[in-house]
């Protein structure tokens, strides 16, 4: 939800156009902007192939980490922040070791 004032911004009246299914209305009683939220896929399931050290494979000093890192989440829905948090350490680790 965006007031008139932020709807003249030209590029947030572009966002607002590619979402498709925003709806502009008046922001709550004391609020300067509202956004709308909806439930939508927030990630592919896929990405880049690394291996154990979340190195991405035939790329060197390139890690990989979060929904970023494919091959994690082969089964269904894992949270990217998760993967984040774990392949984060360890990549982390990996590039100290290096």
């Amino acid at each position: 939800m965006l007031d008139d004032a932020a709807l003249a911004d030209p590029e947030i009246a572009t966002q607002v156009g590619r979402a498709g299914s925003a709806r502009v209305e008046p922001p709550p009683s004391g609020a300067a902007a509202a956004v709308r939220v909806v439930v939508s896929i927030t990630h592919t399931i896929g990405g880049l192939a690394i291996d154990e050290s979340a190195r991405v494979l035939g790329v060197d000093g390139l890690y990989a980490v979060g929904v970023d890192a494919g091959g994690i989440a082969t089964g269904g829905y894992a949270s990217g922040l998760a993967q984040a948090l774990v392949l984060g350490l360890v990549a982390a680790e990996s590039a100290v070791a290096a």
